[in-house]
């Protein structure tokens, strides 16, 4: 029950990288919008992952 919350939180925090990080590209180089999107991407597949163990 516990990795199934775990699970949640992290594919939740990851969509909310993905979604929100690039459109800060004014205060950031790209390199760093996409490095964020890789982490987030990243958040999500293991949010997947524990939510189906």
């Amino acid at each position: 029950m516990v990795t199934k919350i775990i699970g949640a939180g992290s594919f939740l925090l990851g969509l909310l990288i993905v979604v929100g990080f690039p459109w800060i590209r004014t205060y950031q180089p790209e390199s760093m919008a996409r490095a964020g999107v890789l982490i987030g991407i990243l958040l999500i597949v293991i949010g997947i992952f524990l939510m189906k163990i």
